[in-house]
């Protein structure tokens, strides 16, 4: 009768495995390092540009939707220079809920005042359209 080949290996795999074991207990363990210094506050200063470069200037901003903050939100801007601003509030679902429908304008009805107020204070509308339908 042969011996089985299989039973010979069964008795080496807990030795291998007792063998990585306690050599695992011989690596070096993590070596305490020094304490690091305390952070140091820095300030942070904005370019400020003082003279007319003949370039647009790259500032704007972003208004959120409120059509009774309107005439506050373009005299700030105004008052910071800035060039353009951030509209987000054209919703294609709103407009064209559902597929071969007609455009519905009127939801943007507050928005065109917005739009207007943007250009009467020279500022470029950067207009968002977001919500895509679902169909």
């Amino acid at each position: 009768m042969k011996p089985d080949r299989h039973r010979t290996l069964r008795p080496t795999w807990p030795l291998l495995v007792l063998i990585l074991l306690l050599s695992s207990l011989l690596l070096p363990g993590p070596v305490p390092g020094r304490a690091s210094a305390p952070a140091q506050m820095h300030l942070t200063f904005l370019p400020s540009v003082v003279y007319d470069s003949g370039y647009p200037q790259p500032f704007g901003a972003e208004w959120t939707p409120n059509a009774s903050l309107v005439t506050s939100y373009t005299q700030h801007a105004q008052d910071l220079g800035l060039q353009w601003i951030r509209l987000h509030r054209v919703s294609w679902r709103a407009i064209q809920p559902n597929e071969g429908d007609p455009y519905d304008w009127s939801v943007l009805s507050t928005f065109e005042a917005e739009l207007v107020a943007a250009q009467q204070a020279g500022l470029t509308p950067m207009v968002i359209i977001q919500h895509s339908p679902t169909w």
